[in-house]
């Protein structure tokens, strides 16, 4: 992006340079040199300028339609790239929710189970036949169960000396 003369805040430096202190006078005309030399014009644009009647010669006038196109097009860039982006953060979202809801009726469905085994008997028969489903651990049959592993230990001890 090129720099732009700040016609506004050269009027105003400008201004300063009528001031009855000449140290003042000529700060001024220094800053206001500064300011058209950061804006790539000199004392010589600004006197086209000023006699064009404070209107933009036609080349600038060119470079801005050129800048704000440029800026147009930049801006359509920058929605199209946030809206894919947000696209896709709801195509995420609404996995997370669905792998969320799964988990949540999974727990549901294991604490209803949990639920129905309240007395000891009924902790007990699901001991039983978790094991004899097999290929579950020891641990895992006693987190399915809700009862520690050194009960589930003792029950697959006497099922193996009841078969005995």
């Amino acid at each position: 992006m090129t720099n732009r003369l700040d016609l506004r805040k050269l009027a105003k430096v400008l201004a300063l340079a009528d001031s009855a202190h000449a140290g003042e006078a000529a700060t001024a005309l220094r800053a206001a040199d500064r300011l058209l030399k950061s804006g790539g014009k000199t004392w010589g644009d600004l006197a086209e300028l000023v006699l064009a009647g404070g209107t933009p010669p036609s080349k600038a006038r060119a470079a801005l339609r050129r800048e704000r196109d440029a800026l147009k097009q930049a801006l359509a860039e920058e929605r199209a790239r946030h809206a894919l982006e947000l696209r896709r953060l709801r195509e995420e979202s609404a996995a997370a929710q669905k792998s969320l809801e799964q988990t949540i009726a999974g727990l549901r469905t294991e604490l209803a189970q949990l639920r129905r085994l309240q007395t000891p008997r009924d902790r007990r028969a699901e001991v039983v036949r978790l094991l004899q489903v097999g290929g579950l651990a020891d641990r895992e049959v006693a987190r399915r169960v809700g009862v520690s592993p050194q009960t589930v230990g003792n029950i697959r001890r006497g099922l193996g000396s009841a078969s005995d």
